[in-house]
């Protein structure tokens, strides 16, 4: 037998707080929301171009943002997480030089590189002028660092990564 659903409502605390300004060479920008204690990181680009990837982040549930960084300027589909220490770590696609790769960057809150590197390394795709990436999202789990992404030089293959760290 069905039971009554216990009706619970939302309350709305902020609306149309602005966060940034969409870089002038982006069109529709698509973004994603990642929260960790408190902690807030909006990342956008746009969803159908190679451009710049923009990350923000707010330390107050999102009453203040910080200034937008560009986290690669020829690139696609930005996923990013806190870590426990406050240090933000990144993955997206990476199509400089004409080849594609799953960048990864770990920066400080001041948005200083900590560490750069590819977790799949570049390589030039046949489709290049019409490829635009594969989706792929990061998470963050105590001292474990967990991805997906697609491996396109691979046969398509769905791969998954996970570091300690």
């Amino acid at each position: 037998m069905l039971q009554p659903v216990k009706q619970r409502w939302i309350v709305l605390l902020s609306i149309n707080l602005s966060v940034a300004q969409v870089s002038p060479t982006l069109g529709a920008a698509m973004s994603e929301l990642f929260c960790f204690n408190n902690k807030l990181i909006i990342t956008w680009q746009n969803a159908h171009q190679r451009g710049e990837t923009w990350l923000s982040y707010s330390t107050d549930e999102g009453d203040k943002w910080s200034e937008p960084v560009v986290v690669c300027k020829f690139a696609n589909l930005l996923s990013a997480v806190f870590d426990k220490k406050g240090d933000i770590h990144c993955i997206y696609s990476d199509f400089g030089n004409e080849k594609h790769a799953v960048g990864y960057k770990k920066m400080n809150s001041q948005f200083q590189v900590l560490k750069e590197s590819y977790i799949l390394p570049q390589f030039t795709h046949p489709d290049f002028k019409e490829y635009l990436g594969a989706y792929q999202r990061l998470l963050i789990e105590d001292k474990n660092l967990y991805a997906f992404y697609i491996d396109y030089a691979n046969n398509n293959t769905l791969k998954f990564a996970k570091w300690k760290f």
